[in-house]
C-alpha cells in the first residue's frame, strides 16, 4: 500500500491568504517545511511508501525536493499524452485519470477525432470511442511508468456520467458508486492478459 501526497508543491512553498479575503487572488508565497520535514518523519518511520503529486504548475525549487527525496512523481493521460512521456524518466505513475478529471470515455467524447466523425451514427460512434479507449490503457500499460492507475470508470469504460468529481463545484459530486455487475469475467480476461503482457503482474509482493 502506498500514500499520494496530495499538491506535493505545498511542501516546498505555499499560498498564504489573510482570512478576511474574500478570494484567493491575494496572497504571498510561503516557504514549507521542505526536506527536514521528511527528513524527520524518515527517523521516525523509516523509509515511507509515498507517490508525489506534482501535477500542476511545478517550479524548479520543487523538482529538487522530488529529485532528493527519489519517490516516483505522477502524469495523467489526459495532461500529459503519450507522445510526450517516451524521453522521460521511469520514475512515475501514470494515470488514465484522477478523481478529478472527466472519465477516459467521456475525455474522449469532448475530444473526438476524425474516425468518430465520420462514423454513421451514435451506436458506432459510442463503440468506436470505447475500442480508441481501450487501446490508449493497453498503451498506457506498455510505457515506461514504474506504475500505472486506471479509475475503476475507465476500465469499466463508463461515459461522463460516471464522473467522481467537477473542481470548483458543491454539488452532485462523488455520487457514483461501483455496480459488480459490471466487472465481467471477459473484463478480468482482458485486465489479466494486458497486465502479463506489458510485464506488470507481480505475485506475493509489491514496491516500487
Amino acid at each position: 500500500d502506498y500514500l499520494r501526497l496530495d499538491h506535493f508543491r505545498g511542501f516546498e512553498a505555499y499560498w498564504e491568504v489573510s482570512a478576511g479575503e474574500e478570494t484567493a487572488e491575494k496572497g504571498h508565497w510561503i516557504k514549507g517545511p521542505g526536506k527536514e520535514f521528511f527528513q524527520v518523519m524518515f527517523e521516525a518511520f523509516g523509509k515511507c511508501p509515498f507517490i508525489l503529486e506534482d501535477l500542476g504548475e511545478i517550479t524548479t525549487e520543487v523538482n529538487v525536493l522530488i529529485q532528493i527525496l527519489g519517490y516516483p512523481g505522477m502524469k495523467v493521460l489526459q495532461f500529459t499524452p503519450l507522445a510526450e512521456i517516451e524521453s522521460e524518466p521511469t520514475n512515475f505513475i501514470y494515470y488514465s485519470g484522477t478523481h478529478d478529471n472527466n472519465t477516459l470515455l467521456g475525455w474522449y467524447k469532448s475530444n473526438l477525432g476524425d474516425v468518430e466523425k465520420t462514423t454513421e451514427n451514435a451506436a458506432n460512434q459510442n463503440m468506436a470511442s470505447r475500442d480508441a479507449c481501450s487501446k490508449l490503457i493497453e498503451e498506457i500499460y506498455m510505457s515506461q511508468a514504474v506504475w500505472v492507475i486506471l479509475p475503476m470508470q475507465d476500465i469499466l469504460g463508463l461515459g461522463e456520467e460516471a464522473r467522481m468529481n467537477v473542481p470548483g463545484t458543491i454539488y452532485g459530486n462523488w455520487q457514483w458508486r461501483l455496480d459488480n455487475n459490471l466487472v465481467a469475467d471477459e473484463l478480468k480476461l482482458w485486465l489479466r492478459s494486458m497486465t502479463e503482457r506489458a510485464k506488470r503482474l507481480k505475485l506475493g509482493g509489491t514496491g516500487i
